[in-house]
């Protein structure tokens, strides 16, 4: 891995005003996302994880601190991935809204190429890619908007709990999707609340809690020391959709075998309650 920087942020700060007065949304937050690494950013509700994703997107504009780009290009630009599912036109087809958005980005786009229909299989978009991006589901529009930034290529993956409406099943591989389209020349930061995700996806993780970068290590250690409870193995039969709801779980792996789900969880909770929980 390269480690050299794409983007350093120093002594960032952000505060918002609100009913109840000043919000410091982000206190001195200093990070680098490195090249050939995917960056998970995790804590808790109001953390500050996405105000810091959308001041590296250019979306908000900092009070105070520093952005350093190395080796900025036009043609490669920085992608955000919100959880909101806007920003392609409705009334396009998907196929029509890749080949305007990938011209102005400056990339080429050979949709008959094998790249293109091998990735549409993956994310499971062969039967809407030619109807219109207003039929598609929340879960079909957030896999489109990341099939969209693979392709054009960009110098930074930026993924803002992009996965709320997508099957727990398939969050754990478009993670690793993101992880094997970065390069030496590109990373991705991702902003999650699924440790399975930060395990199977990141390279490095960076904790935060009331706008503070609280510690930056690797997954293993970040996870230990920040997500408590107890770890237990689930065999399911039918969805995983009911874990993701239960309160104090987190998704630590999943992996599915024939028609049954086998998930890995911590729960804060011991094993009678969450066997009554499920």
């Amino acid at each position: 891995m390269n480690s050299s920087p794409i983007v350093r942020l120093t002594n960032i700060v952000k505060t918002f005003k609100s009913p109840g007065g000043i919000v410091n949304a982000l206190r001195d937050v200093s990070l680098e996302v490195r090249r050939g690494e995917v960056l998970g950013i995790v804590g808790p509700n109001g953390a500050g994880k996405s105000t810091l994703l959308r001041i590296i997107a250019g979306l908000i504009v900092p009070d105070g601190g520093e952005i350093v780009w190395s080796g900025y290009n036009k043609e490669r630009r920085p992608i955000f991935i919100g959880s909101s599912e806007r920003g392609f036109y409705y009334r396009l087809s998907g196929i029509d809204n890749l080949r305007f958005f990938l011209k102005l980005a400056g990339q080429e786009f050979d949709e008959d190429g094998g790249e293109f229909r091998s990735l549409v299989n993956r994310f499971e978009l062969e039967t809407v890619i030619g109807r219109r991006y207003q039929t598609y589901s929340t879960g079909e529009r957030q896999r489109f908007a990341l099939l969209y930034a693979i392709l054009a290529k960009p110098s930074l993956f930026i993924i803002d709990e992009f996965t709320h409406s997508v099957d727990i099943l398939s969050q754990s591989g478009l993670a690793s999707l993101v992880r094997e389209y970065v390069n030496e020349n590109s990373g991705a930061i991702i902003a999650t609340h699924q440790i399975g995700i930060v395990r199977e996806a990141c390279h490095r993780v960076a904790f935060i809690n009331n706008g503070c970068i609280v510690a930056v290590g690797m997954p293993q250690e970040i996870s230990r020391v920040y997500f408590k409870g107890d770890e237990f193995r689930l065999i399911l039969d039918g969805t995983t959709a009911d874990v993701t709801d239960i309160e104090n779980v987190e998704i630590i792996g999943i992996e599915k075998v024939g028609g049954r789900a086998i998930v890995d969880v911590r729960f804060e909770g011991g094993l009678p309650e969450l066997i009554m929980t499920v």
